[in-house]
């Protein structure tokens, strides 16, 4: 008889763990947003001409590089969805 009490808990510990990660992205999405201009500000502010093109250039080969490991990963270690490459 202890066995619906048993899926009770677990049923109520699933939603607020949902409710927990729910309440993390956001808090954490509108960081990672308003950090985002910041980070772009950077290589302008302390380069200029020539140099603030090659670091913005620098960030941007940077995502390409982070978007092409995933792909690789995907591949490797398999994913519902596939790389699309």
């Amino acid at each position: 008889m202890w066995l619906p009490c048993y899926n009770a808990w677990l049923l109520v510990l699933l939603l607020v763990l949902v409710l927990l990660l729910v309440l993390a992205c956001c808090i954490a999405v509108p960081g990672v947003t308003a950090s985002q201009a910041v980070f772009w500000r950077l290589p302008t502010r302390y380069l200029t001409g020539t140099g603030a093109a090659s670091g913005i250039a620098f960030i941007v080969s940077i995502g390409n590089l982070g978007a092409l490991v995933k792909a690789f990963a995907d591949a490797l270690f398999g994913s519902p969805t596939r790389a699309s490459w």
